[in-house]
């Protein structure tokens, strides 16, 4: 099975409590490890992409790192907007203990399918979008994405599968992050970033070929969400 949750939003030794935000979020880790060990096998693979840990440098998100790491099943991470410890995909390669793999900019086989990641950025139709500001940012991510699913390209193992941390779009509609996925033949994109009220039908959609799965902990009851790769892919002509 593959498994989706991100914005997990660990403490990272600040003692940041995430209820401020809500009492949604009271106890979360707490009912995100009862949900995890719930669902998850062992031989399971969970993408978690992004904004895992609150702590703003490496040594602060060790616990957290070992929370998941304790945690069944194999997990790739990737990087989000609030972690801050993550300094470079070397650096971080070097800290995660067993059964977490860390992926951004590029893509692996993951065992069944084939995974590749990018962290994304905000959209110009978001109304926190500044040009001067995300323009630059937006335009590098775009490329990394480029980049990402090149490699994934030239990977023979299955299905597709894209991992971002921003929302490729906001509405379900065309955007240059779903056109780049579409083109390369991603079957499957999860991502998360976005909390509270969300427009409906951005849970799960299908958009020019590609499933989306949004995974953020709180938009999903804090459990991981299967993403469904089975007999439809075939049907596509997918390989393996």
């Amino acid at each position: 099975m593959l498994w989706a949750i991100s914005d997990l939003h660990l403490p990272g030794g600040t003692g940041k409590r995430m209820d401020v935000f809500g009492e949604a979020w009271a106890g979360h880790a707490s009912r995100i490890e009862e949900a995890w060990r719930a669902s998850v096998g062992v031989d399971d693979v969970v993408l978690v992409p992004g904004d895992l840990s609150w702590a703003s440098r490496p040594a602060g998100a060790m616990p957290d790192l070992a929370f998941l790491g304790s945690l069944p099943g194999r997990k790739y991470i990737t990087r989000g907007n609030h972690d801050y410890w993550w300094k470079s995909l070397a650096s971080v390669s070097e800290m995660l203990p067993a059964g977490i793999e860390a992926l951004l900019n590029s893509a692996v086989d993951a065992g069944g399918f084939v995974l590749c990641a990018a962290r994304g950025w905000t959209l110009p139709s978001s109304e926190f979008f500044v040009e001067e500001r995300d323009r630059p940012i937006l335009e590098k991510e775009m490329g990394r994405l480029g980049m990402a699913v090149e490699s994934a390209l030239g990977i023979d193992g299955g299905p597709r599968v894209a991992m971002m941390h921003f929302p490729p779009t906001e509405d379900g509609g065309r955007t240059a992050f779903t056109d780049i996925l579409a083109g390369a033949g991603i079957d499957a994109c999860v991502f998360g970033h976005l909390h509270g009220e969300v427009r409906a039908g951005l849970s799960r959609f299908e958009l020019d070929g590609v499933d989306y799965v949004m995974c953020s902990a709180d938009q999903v009851g804090f459990a991981p969400v299967p993403v469904l790769l089975g007999d439809r892919y075939a049907e596509r002509g997918v390989r393996g």
